[in-house]
């Protein structure tokens, strides 16, 4: 039984990718992005965001976090990549979805708040 489960967890980590300093700001933007579609009223997200849709979100927050100097400071080499704090990120925009307000009526500046979370900003130079 253990070795199958951990023939499990390793046919799921290789299905998964492997999370990269390089493939964080697409993840992340993802992630956020479908949250937004997910859980907030199509109204509101245009005025406040100026995405009409999920892909252009997508795009636009990737060129967004790729223009963050701790960014550029890891493409310089300047800073390491953390992560386990991307990690943490990740799953905490991912569980905006779960979370009863999500219902597609949620407000914007209520999914800001819900998404918000300090491991964000400790993925570079931290």
């Amino acid at each position: 039984m253990r070795v199958q489960l951990s023939l499990v967890a390793c046919v799921a980590l290789f299905l998964a990718g492997c999370l990269t300093g390089n493939s964080y700001p697409g993840e992340r933007a993802r992630i956020y992005c479908d949250a937004l579609f997910s859980c907030v009223d199509e109204d509101e997200i245009e005025p406040w965001t100026g995405y009409d849709d999920r892909n252009e979100c997508v795009d636009e927050e990737i060129d967004v976090f790729e223009d963050r100097s701790d960014y550029q400071s890891f493409l310089d080499g300047d800073c390491p990549f953390n992560s386990d704090e991307a990690d943490r990120c990740l799953a905490e925009a991912s569980d905006v979805r779960q979370d009863s307000d999500c219902d597609g009526n949620m407000s914007f500046l209520l999914f800001l708040v819900d998404i918000a979370d300090e491991d964000c900003d400790e993925v570079y130079c931290n």
